[in-house]
C-alpha cells in the first residue's frame, strides 16, 4: 500500500476497503539445490491479534509492484496456510512445498497474504515491506537448501569453451595441472587456469592411520572416490591401494 507498510483487511460487507499484499521472490540461487524447508516471515508494525490470515499461491509472475491494483490484481491458486495472529507479532509460514515446486520451475514465488476473519472490522493489519526503515523488520524468506552436483558429463557440458578433444577427466585444459576430474571434486573451473593447493591433505593420526582431508571444509561430489596408494620401492610400477573407510 505505502513504502513502508503492508496492509491487510477484510471488512466483508464494505469491498471497497479490503486490503490483500502481494510478494514475489526471486528464487534462481536455488537452482541445481533441493528445499528443504522454507519459511517466511513477516512482522507486525501495529500490533492486533483478534483476526485470522491467509496466504495463498498466486501461479502469475507477470504483475509489478506498480502496477497492480485491486482490478487488475491475479487470480490466487491453493491455499498455503491459514495463520492466527501470532501473539509476539511475528508470523512464520511455512512455505516449503511451493518453494519447492517454483523453484524447480520459474524461479519464482508469488504470494498472495489476507485477512480471513477479523473480530472488528475497524482495524488494519499492516506488516513491514522491504523498504522498512528497520531491516529486521522486513519480510524474510529462509530457505533451507543443500547442494545437488551434477554428473560429470553434465558439469563438463557446461564449459563450452572447452575443447571437444579435451573433455575426458584425465584431460588438463587449462594447462593448471589440475586435471578435469580434480577440477570437478573441488568445484574449480576447467578452462581457467590458477594457483591451487593440494586437493587433499594427508595427516596420520597417533594410531598410525593416515587420513585424507578435503581443505576448506569442502565436500567431494556424488561418484567421487578417492584412493591413497602406497609403493614401497617408489618406482612407477607396484602402487596399491590402501584399505580406507568413508566417515
Amino acid at each position: 500500500h505505502n513504502t513502508t507498510a503492508l496492509w491487510m483487511k477484510s471488512a466483508r460487507s464494505t469491498s471497497t476497503v479490503n486490503r490483500e499484499t502481494f510478494m514475489r521472490f526471486d528464487l534462481s540461487r536455488l537452482a541445481g539445490r533441493v528445499v528443504r524447508s522454507a519459511e517466511l516471515q513477516l512482522s507486525s508494525t501495529e500490533p492486533d491479534i483478534a483476526a485470522v490470515g491467509q496466504t495463498h499461491l498466486v501461479a502469475n509472475d507477470a504483475w509489478t509492484e506498480t502496477g497492480i491494483t485491486w482490478a487488475t490484481k491475479p487470480a490466487v491458486g491453493a491455499l498455503l496456510q491459514s495463520w492466527p495472529l501470532a501473539a509476539d507479532y511475528v508470523q512464520l509460514i511455512d512455505v516449503s512445498a511451493s518453494t519447492t515446486t517454483e523453484a524447480a520451475g520459474d524461479g519464482l514465488l508469488s504470494l498472495r497474504h489476507s485477512i480471513q476473519s477479523q473480530v472488528n472490522s475497524a482495524p488494519v493489519y499492516k506488516y513491514a515491506s522491504r523498504e522498512h526503515a528497520t531491516s529486521a523488520l522486513r519480510p524474510r524468506l529462509r530457505v533451507r537448501h543443500s547442494e545437488v552436483w551434477p554428473s560429470f558429463a553434465a558439469w563438463m557440458a557446461g564449459f563450452s569453451s572447452v575443447p571437444p578433444n579435451q573433455r575426458d577427466p584425465d584431460d588438463d585444459p587449462d594447462g593448471d595441472g589440475l586435471r578435469n576430474l580434480e577440477e570437478y571434486a573441488r568445484r574449480t573451473p576447467p578452462h581457467l587456469a590458477q594457483a591451487f593447493t593440494p586437493s587433499f591433505l594427508v595427516v596420520r593420526d597417533s594410531g598410525g592411520a593416515s587420513r585424507l582431508i578435503l581443505p576448506q571444509g569442502a565436500t567431494l561430489p556424488a561418484g567421487v572416490q578417492p584412493i591413497l596408494e602406497y609403493n614401497t620401492r617408489l618406482s612407477a610400477n607396484g602402487w596399491q591401494a590402501l584399505p580406507r573407510s568413508v566417515r
